[in-house]
């Protein structure tokens, strides 16, 4: 498989790709469910294709930094790994927002009006995000014959 500095790209894409698309469409398919899964953030037809280049953009980045910069530094098998990344990554996203919203940023501001319903289930989205990408990426190119890490 293709890998540059420790990074298996082929197994990234796949990965980032199917988590982003399954997150993006569940969204849309659980919108409204239990008061979560809202999908107010592109609330006309024409932004939705805006909205899925977005998210697919945000999870093959996003999943590059797990690849390359957590997934070795996370404890647990794979998917727990993934996880836990996830639960990072919306931590990060939540405080960025209210920092953003607070400065008149209307993006931002739309998300500040969350209920706590919609937050749950934007932590469940990452939660699920992250644990296709730690299922999902294969990172077996760090494995020497012995079937022991050698880089990364």
């Amino acid at each position: 498989m293709a890998t540059l500095k420790g990074v298996h790209y082929k197994s990234l894409l796949l990965s980032a790709i199917m988590a982003g698309y399954f997150i993006h469409f569940a969204n849309f398919f659980f919108d409204g469910f239990l008061g979560m899964f809202s999908n107010q953030m592109a609330p006309l037809q024409n932004e939705q294709w805006g909205f899925l280049f977005g998210h697919m953009f945000n999870s093959i980045f996003f999943a590059w930094v797990y690849a390359k910069y957590a997934m070795n530094r996370l404890p647990g098998p794979n998917i727990i790994k993934g996880i836990i990344y996830g639960v990072i990554l919306y931590v990060v996203v939540m405080v960025t927002m209210m920092i953003v919203s607070a400065g008149g940023g209307t993006f931002a501001a739309r998300m500040a009006g969350m209920t706590t319903a919609m937050m749950i289930g934007g932590l469940i989205n990452h939660m699920v995000w992250g644990g296709f990408i730690g299922a999902l990426y294969n990172d077996e190119h760090c494995l020497n014959k012995e079937g022991k890490k050698c880089c990364c």
